[in-house]
């Protein structure tokens, strides 16, 4: 889904900058005017924030609230395997878990029932993806592994 909004968006002349670091944004008569970037400041009209998990703290520099919490989450990526990007998203909400096609490879993630929040007072700049799938010992009271790599991974809650 993601891609096919970037491709439409690229379609129609958005300019869509990846690995680039929101610094700030330039608001005026309550309107975005320039955003700043790690890259430099980019003058613009309008503004999509697909920041992902930095999306809240992105809509605080332009004095917005976008009311997006981030859940810890696990998944797997598989090697490119040669599957279609046309493959469906496969869906089992009885087991909460799911499979799709991603880079040629595939996806394969779950959710808990009860998810724990993770980077409610900020999330930190060293965060990367990485964090993610490098797991240490796994708590007693709970299943969730915690990284060691990673401080800010969430707590298991008794």
């Amino acid at each position: 889904m993601t891609l096919a909004l970037a491709r439409g968006a690229r379609q129609r002349g958005a300019t869509i900058l990846t690995n680039t670091r929101v610094t700030g944004v330039r608001v005026e008569d309550n309107r975005v005017r320039a955003v700043e970037t790690d890259q430099g400041t980019i003058e613009c009209e309008y503004v999509v924030n697909a920041g992902g998990i930095y999306a809240h703290e992105i809509g605080q520099l332009a004095g917005v609230h976008v009311p997006l919490v981030a859940m810890a989450h696990q998944y797997a990526i598989t090697k490119p395997t040669g599957l279609s990007r046309d493959m469906p998203t496969l869906r089992d909400p009885a087991r909460l878990v799911y499979f799709r096609a991603e880079s040629g490879g595939l996806v394969m993630g779950g959710y808990e029932r009860n998810p724990a929040v993770w980077g409610l007072s900020g999330i930190a700049r060293t965060s990367t993806h990485a964090c993610w799938s490098r797991t240490g010992t796994a708590s007693r009271r709970s299943s969730r592994p915690r990284s060691r790599e990673c401080p800010n991974w969430p707590t298991p809650r008794s």
